[in-house]
């Protein structure tokens, strides 16, 4: 691949150096033969007859802005060039714009590393694109009607869609019991209009891992072949329920990737902050459960956007000390929460106070103390009166007890509003998350009230989400700006304070609660484009056209959400190559095949960048590292990859300790395929393009081995 490159960049160069010598300038020269996706758009300043160059630039999908004294300023794909400097009528073709600058998915697959991957470049014995890997993408849903989630026949690559929100029906997915499920052919039958993306945030994430430029040529996610199954959640409902209904949908997936045998990497770009911050919580556990189930599986999720907010404070208690934290009036109910070994908050009391701050700070009054053992497994309602004996709040508290883990809630109705305080005494420590600690300005000085002196304030430590983003199990992502610049949809360019290749500040940090590494790796995140809902294109062409380019079928993503759908659709790439790794190949080929550079420093893994910089190529050529071997799956009978396939598929059996042959029937029993196999061989890769599309029985015969599997033909 690479000296068909450099070949035709190569004649290139020497086309324009004689005939068109005089009508390009270097800088258009330079970008022609250097931009890879040549549906890239550039401003571009033309002169010569201006009706010819608004012939050209329309008929090539351009934008042609105005003319003025015989020059003409125009937005025109990459690949129309050419066609301007062929014509007579024009003299002279010059860069409209200071720089290049890529879009957003063509910066992140460079970003990432994964060119080269698309390209199956050297060692690479062919392109990796997802092909034969499922994708799953739980988040707010999709718009199935977008072009990128197409072939190119308009047939959809979704295999799968569950929708949380809508009423129980006949499609409704067993044994969950809730939902309604749409099928591949029901949404290529016009029978899945009833789902709907809930915002844009499914689509677009969906689009970063696995968009396939089918819509206009740009904006190609990091594995545009992997086929798609869909969760759409409910967002609304508790914490619990929510980390439930995740639960949920993970089992969902990983089961219809096992019916269609398929490989299988889940993208969660939604989390709490809320929560041990431990991965001890049940839901997580199940998780933890299905991905280390069976091979072939991997779960990536999104560290959160919390890096410039102290939602986090230590609370180290020693012999004779009283301390307290604020957490603001968050309205009529407020509420708090914080975690500890059993170790660290066994000799610990706390209380639940208050302090006004107006019209001077002062103290209102307390609850009594109290002991975590005294509160487990049961709901405390007590009344919090002020010290002059008016009735400030009802304060509702629960202790709990999961694993070697205590957990003490608070939730308090107000009468008025003050500065709500816990107040610890004794010795030991506990963690505390919540978006409304009071922090920095809002604390007042010591002079004006002392009792601050043994005030904790909160940190940015641990402010990452909760649950399954601190599982050992997931592949847990914080993101680095992908590029501060692009051009939005009126042609302006939008630029922003934040630097290229540097960790984005909203990155969430680590560890987890009790000290392990997370986030685990970190991939570009702020701007990526991806796929902009049909319907709501023209609201924002009318109301936010700088969130969106010039086709205006795709919008900008950020944050953690991008990063963690830029590595899930690595993750397919490295699938489709090891399509029997296990979750932990999979995690280890992330973070040991990941980079430094300048950005990131030397001292990795850290709790910001976790093991440095995704790296697609270094991950498929094995950075180094053992390599998996990818035609030898441990398995007791026969498996086909891919499940269902086209026209070549891969099978895999046990090591035959004798000659044999493998036949394939059809559901009707007839024999239509047989194979002589060789004592010793544990796979075979045949083309089966003569097979017409149904269900398949295969069965290894003439050996004392006795195998047996199933396969699928489109």
């Amino acid at each position: 691949m690479k000296k068909i490159f450099f070949l035709f960049c190569f004649i290139t160069i020497s086309l324009l150096s004689t005939a068109q010598q005089s009508k390009l300038s270097f800088p258009v020269v330079k970008k022609l033969i250097e931009t890879e996706n040549k549906e890239t758009r550039l401003a571009l300043l033309v002169k010569g007859d201006a009706a010819t160059i608004k012939e050209i630039t329309l008929h090539q999908g351009g934008t042609f802005k105005y003319s003025r004294n015989g020059i003409s300023a125009i937005m025109i794909p990459v690949k129309g060039i050419n066609d301007l400097a062929a014509s007579n009528k024009i003299t002279r073709i010059e860069d409209g714009a200071p720089r290049l600058q890529l879009m957003g998915n063509d910066t992140m697959r460079y970003m990432n590393r994964i060119v080269n991957v698309h390209s199956g470049v050297s060692p690479l014995t062919q392109p990796y694109t997802g092909a034969g890997v499922l994708l799953g993408v739980i988040d707010t849903g999709i718009d199935y009607t977008h072009p990128d989630f197409q072939d190119t026949t308009g047939a959809t690559r979704i295999k799968f869609i569950w929708d949380h929100l809508l009423a129980d029906s006949l499609n409704t997915p067993q044994p969950y019991n809730y939902g309604q499920e749409f099928t591949q052919n029901d949404i290529n039958n016009g029978l899945a209009t009833a789902h709907h993306d809930q915002g844009v945030h499914g689509s677009v994430i969906t689009g970063i891992s696995a968009g396939n430029a089918n819509a206009t040529g740009e904006f190609k996610g990091a594995a545009p072949a992997a086929d798609l199954i869909i969760v759409s959640v409910n967002f609304n409902v508790s914490d619990e329920q929510f980390l439930s209904s995740i639960a949920d949908a993970v089992d969902y997936i990983y089961n219809k990737a096992d019916s269609l045998g398929m490989p299988c990497i889940i993208n969660i770009s939604a989390g709490t902050y809320y929560g041990s911050h431990d991965g001890n919580d049940l839901a997580t556990q199940m998780i933890d459960g299905l991905i280390t189930a069976k091979n072939g599986r991997s779960l990536v999720c999104a560290s959160g956007n919390a890096g410039g907010f102290p939602l986090h404070t230590k609370t180290v208690v020693t012999a004779g000390d009283t301390v307290f934290t604020w957490f603001k009036n968050a309205g009529a109910v407020s509420y708090c929460e914080f975690w500890g070994d059993t170790a660290a908050m066994s000799n610990l009391q706390f209380t639940i106070g208050a302090d006004q701050t107006t019209p001077n700070y002062a103290f209102r009054g307390s609850l009594p103390y109290t002991t975590i053992q005294q509160q487990l497994g049961v709901l405390h309602t007590d009344t919090l009166f002020s010290t002059d004996s008016n009735r400030i709040a009802i304060v509702m508290s629960y202790g709990d007890l999961i694993g070697g883990q205590y957990g003490m809630f608070y939730q308090i109705t107000a009468d008025s509003a003050y500065n709500w305080r816990i107040q610890t005494t004794g010795t030991g420590s506990w963690d505390g998350y919540t978006f409304d600690w009071i922090h920095s300005s809002l604390i007042p000085s010591a002079a004006s009230y002392p009792p601050v002196t043994d005030y904790r304030s909160p940190d940015l430590n641990q402010n990452m989400c909760s649950g399954f983003q601190c599982s050992d199990k997931t592949i847990t992502v914080a993101q680095y700006t992908n590029m501060n610049s692009y051009t939005d949809y009126t042609n302006t360019v939008q630029t922003f304070t934040t630097v290229t290749g540097q960790l984005h500040p909203t990155s969430s940090w680590g560890p987890t609660r009790d000290g392990r590494q997370k986030p685990d790796v970190a991939a570009s995140g702020e701007w990526i484009f991806g796929p902009l809902i049909v319907s709501s294109q023209p609201w924002f062409v009318q109301n936010q056209p700088f969130k969106i380019p010039p086709s205006a079928q795709h919008l900008r993503g950020n944050g953690t959400s991008a990063a963690s759908a830029v590595v899930s659709g690595i993750v397919a790439l490295y699938l489709e190559k090891y399509p029997f790794a296990n979750w932990q190949q999979i995690k280890d080929a992330v973070i040991n095949c990941s980079f430094t550079d300048n950005f990131t420093g030397a001292s990795l893994p850290n709790n910001r960048w976790g093991h440095g910089k995704t790296d697609a190529f270094g991950m498929l050529t094995n950075c180094g590292v053992t390599a998996l071997n990818e035609q030898s799956p441990s398995i007791d009978n026969i498996i086909c990859y891919p499940n269902p396939a086209t026209d070549m598929t891969t099978i895999y059996f046990p090591e035959l300790k004798s000659n044999a042959y493998l036949n394939i029937y059809d559901t009707e029993g007839r024999l239509v395929f047989s194979k002589n196999l060789k004592a010793g061989s544990k796979t075979l890769t045949e083309n089966i393009s003569h097979l017409n599309s149904g269900i398949y029985n295969l069965q290894i015969t003439g050996s004392y081995q006795s195998s047996s599997g199933r396969l699928m033909r489109y």
